[in-house]
């Protein structure tokens, strides 16, 4: 699925590109590559719509809290849209009702996505807050 999907994009992109005569966004980055959901679905996984939905939902619904929870729900909700989005669109292109398949799905990768950033971002200040040990004697 991802080779077609690219092709057609890149099509798309590539005329856009000429109409317009500016430079776009690419539309993936090597997404078989990523190291973590984050990775993929952040930077990698269509990073236009990345950063348009970080710009939108994320930070507006993390506020200014810099908190573990603040930051879950604010991930956990931005994948909302996305299952919104998903559903949508599988409704009118296949005239098929949405199976609870998919959308569990991105609920599963907006879970899992947003306690990864939880964990990342405890792991980090735990690590920072650990104390220099190389000038202690035993």
């Amino acid at each position: 699925m991802y080779l077609p999907l690219e092709i057609a994009l890149n099509t798309v992109k590539f005329l856009f590109t000429i109409i317009l005569g500016c430079d776009l966004k690419p539309v993936f980055d090597e997404p078989y590559l990523a190291t973590s959901l984050q990775d993929f679905w952040g930077p990698r996984w269509n990073p236009m719509v990345s950063s348009l939905l970080r710009s939108a939902f994320y930070f507006p619904l993390k506020g200014k809290s810099n908190s573990g929870l603040a930051m879950f729900i604010g991930g956990l909700r931005l994948s909302l849209p996305l299952v919104c989005f998903t559903n949508f669109n599988l409704l009118y292109t296949s005239y098929e009702t949405p199976s609870w398949e998919i959308t569990l799905f991105y609920v599963l990768h907006g879970v899992c996505t947003a306690a990864e950033m939880v964990v990342k971002r405890k792991a980090t200040l735990v690590s920072s807050t650990k104390p220099f040990k190389a000038f202690i004697s035993p």
